[in-house]
């Protein structure tokens, strides 16, 4: 827990940072600074992984901007580059002029 409480007081110094160790092996964060606090609760693979860790300082970084009314560039926000998008190279292609044939044969009803 200390290297969590650490990395998450680096990530904002401007804050007083809390962590609270749950039961399951998650923890609950808080940042306090003047009148604002902020908790989310952290899962036990998000106390584990320096990723999973990452990830979570970059939302919190969105949630304390969007409540201060200033929303981050698009290019800022980490979850939008997490996963990679799906690719279908092992997908059947079908010509287009075979997929009508396919569509039909699909809409007739069977007696």
């Amino acid at each position: 827990m200390n290297e969590v409480l650490k990395e998450f007081s680096n990530a904002f110094p401007a804050f007083a940072v809390a962590i609270q160790a749950r039961p399951d092996g998650g923890a609950v964060i808080s940042l306090e600074a003047d009148s604002m606090t902020l908790r989310r609760a952290l899962t036990s693979q998000q106390c584990v992984s320096s990723k999973e860790r990452a990830w979570v300082v970059e939302a919190l970084r969105r949630d304390l901007a969007l409540t201060t009314g200033s929303a981050p560039e698009i290019q800022k926000l980490q979850s939008q580059n997490r996963f990679a998008l799906p690719t279908y190279g092992d997908a059947l292609l079908v010509p287009r002029a075979r997929l009508s044939r396919y569509a039909a044969a699909s809409n007739r009803r069977h007696v």
